[in-house]
């Protein structure tokens, strides 16, 4: 594809798919962009992995003529570190058309929405701790959403006999789920720009999540949500049960996440950045 295509501009997408073609085509005058959805190595990550990936990076980056970044440490790396050109643009976009506040829900039950592929990196085996833990409120219940096989989490569900967390399967009108959010979980470990946060903040919902990248590009502590040291479950619990019990306290964190998300985010905007970006390159 590449011999047939010389005079044309790639834009490689992915860490997986970036690595083949760039190293495949190292020895070429190929013209790339890397579009970053987020670098496999990050501040919360393992070291040797991130001094491997690191590495992989900073040799490919000698046959990479641009790169497009979604989160301010990517962002800083690429320009100090690759010292290469970048684009930062507010993720891969939303539609805006779908940005409605919601009130908070007066039910008696506290219901804490998760989206999130079953996997280990996105937190599950922490939300099975907070959801056993004795210290959490009785009244809270927690609505999963995401693709892949949940059935090592429901034998943990049933192991432990936890009636407070739904396994649900993926749903592509995740906007009605998200209505029957009083906040939004975010527990995973490694992120770009996450979708998800936005798709909440668009509804007013706060969010809970960990200090990791991209994550701390979406939320202000104490503004739109909190931000957690990544796996302090006791301080988790903590914002948790604070919620729950102060309803009324929400109200200014949903004014604020419905506000967090403007114009930039949108994938008219953002398309058009890319767009400029290219031609001016």
């Amino acid at each position: 594809i590449s011999k047939k295509y010389n005079d044309y501009i790639f834009i490689i997408n992915t860490p997986l798919i970036s690595h083949l073609f760039r190293f495949s085509t190292f020895f070429r005058n190929i013209k790339i962009i890397y579009f970053v959805h987020g670098y496999r190595f990050h501040n919360q990550g393992n070291f040797f992995k991130n001094y491997f990936f690191k590495f992989l990076e900073i040799a490919f980056s000698y046959n990479t003529m641009a790169y497009i970044n979604i989160n301010s440490y990517d962002y800083d790396f690429t320009i100090n570190q690759l010292n290469k050109k970048s684009l930062k643009i507010k993720g891969v976009g939303i539609d805006l058309k779908d940005k409605l506040y919601q009130t908070i829900n007066p039910n008696r039950i506290f219901n804490i929405g998760v989206i999130g592929a079953y996997k280990k990196n996105k937190g599950y085996n922490d939300l099975i701790k907070i959801a056993q833990n004795k210290n959490l409120n009785k009244n809270i219940k927690f609505e999963c959403y995401g693709y892949g096989n949940n059935s090592k989490y429901k034998f943990y569900l049933k192991k432990f006999n936890l009636n407070n967390v739904n396994l649900n399967s993926f749903t592509t009108n995740i906007f009605s789920a998200i209505n029957k959010f009083d906040i939004l979980l975010h527990l995973s470990y490694r992120e770009g720009l996450p979708v998800s946060l936005m798709q909440c903040l668009i509804r007013g919902k706060p969010v809970i999540c960990y200090n990791i990248r991209g994550c701390v590009d979406l939320i202000s502590d104490g503004k739109n949500g909190y931000v957690i040291e990544l796996g302090n479950i006791e301080k988790v619990i903590d914002k948790i049960n604070y919620l729950s019990n102060n309803k009324e306290n929400i109200n200014n964190l949903s004014i604020n996440a419905y506000e967090t998300i403007n114009d930039e985010y949108s994938s008219k905007h953002i398309s058009q950045k890319i767009l400029n970006y290219i031609q001016n390159i």
